[in-house]
């Protein structure tokens, strides 16, 4: 059985749980890296125009998982955007 545990993190600290998660089940951690760099206002705007940003690796690569954990910050009751593709893609296939 192969697992991942995928995270983005805007602060760090969800990149710290993430890393930990993975640590102590002894499975691969798979960060979310976007080619922007993002602040509060890209945020703002994401939100009011549900926008979805494109993150590196792609979310096809999740396909060779068995199980996955997500980890990311709750923005206004949703996940991160940057999830979000990884998400859309899941609901998709």
């Amino acid at each position: 059985m192969k697992i991942a545990v995928i995270s983005y993190s805007f602060t760090g600290n969800n990149e710290a749980l993430a890393k930990q998660i993975a640590h102590n089940l002894s499975v691969e951690h798979i960060s979310l890296s976007e080619s922007k760099k993002r602040n509060y206002f890209t945020i703002f705007l994401d939100i009011m125009f549900n926008r979805t940003p494109k993150v590196t690796p792609n979310a096809t690569d999740i396909d060779n998982y068995d199980y996955v954990i997500f980890v990311a910050p709750i923005w206004i009751g949703q996940p991160a955007f940057p999830l979000r593709s990884y998400l859309i893609y899941l609901k998709e296939h």
